[in-house]
């Protein structure tokens, strides 16, 4: 696969990963979703270990080269602290009240100016794996494009942005994020489509689910309770 050339010349691909973990999840009620737990680890936590996890299968001339956690919960934080092992670097997020943008601009602000694109990852989607991360990132390294993956047709995340789109997200104000910038700019949209008959029946997925699944609700949470890895 034919990667790309950044402004060092070398012949790699560099991405910047922004986690998102400062929602409110006013859906969920009186709960903090993001510190429920699914098979004994916290919501938020989940896609931390994917990421750490997906640094040993990237091909060679993919390198994640920051993982940037913007979170507005000091529980996360510390955590995120704590664990070295993660190499998080973490950004406070204390106006949750200025919506999802305002996470988006804050991660943005970290990120590197040699990167070649920006993975955003929210962090209520359990079951997202590093092959899905991997996966996505290799598509990314081969086109140059935007990076949506699709479920049955319903586009979802995570999502990858070449660095040149870094400026229309700062422009960005309120509860939206992606989908509003990659909208006007279909164009240079690579959608990657998932569905049960080209995925579930791979070795590469621990579980017969929808991969992009994101718990909102109680219901989503109860749900997510049931699904259990592949033997």
């Amino acid at each position: 696969m034919e990667s790309l050339k950044n402004d060092t010349g070398y012949d790699v691909c560099n991405i910047a990963v922004v986690i998102l973990c400062a929602g409110k999840g006013t859906r969920m009620g009186n709960r903090n979703k993001l510190l429920m737990e699914i098979e004994g680890v916290p919501l938020y936590e989940r896609i931390w270990r994917e990421l750490f996890k997906v640094d040993s299968i990237l091909p060679s001339h993919i390198k994640i080269t920051q993982k940037i956690l913007v979170t507005a919960y000091d529980e996360i934080a510390e955590n995120a602290e704590s664990h070295k092992g993660y190499k998080l670097s973490v950004i406070r997020n204390d106006d949750q009240d200025q919506g999802q943008s305002h996470s988006i601009k804050l991660g943005l602000e970290q990120v590197d100016k040699d990167v070649d694109g920006v993975m955003f990852c929210p962090s209520d989607q359990p079951f997202v794996t590093r092959d899905i991360l991997c996966q996505l990132m290799d598509y990314f390294a081969d086109s140059n494009k935007i990076i949506v993956p699709s479920y049955n047709g319903k586009n979802t995340s995570p999502c990858i942005f070449p660095r040149r789109f870094i400026g229309n997200f700062m422009n960005l104000s309120g509860d939206i994020g992606g989908r509003d910038v990659y909208v006007d700019h279909l164009d240079e949209v690579k959608m990657i489509e998932y569905n049960k008959e080209n995925f579930y029946s791979t070795d590469d997925y621990d579980y017969d689910v929808n991969p992009f699944i994101d718990i909102d609700t109680i219901e989503d949470y109860e749900t997510a309770l049931k699904i259990k890895k592949r033997k």
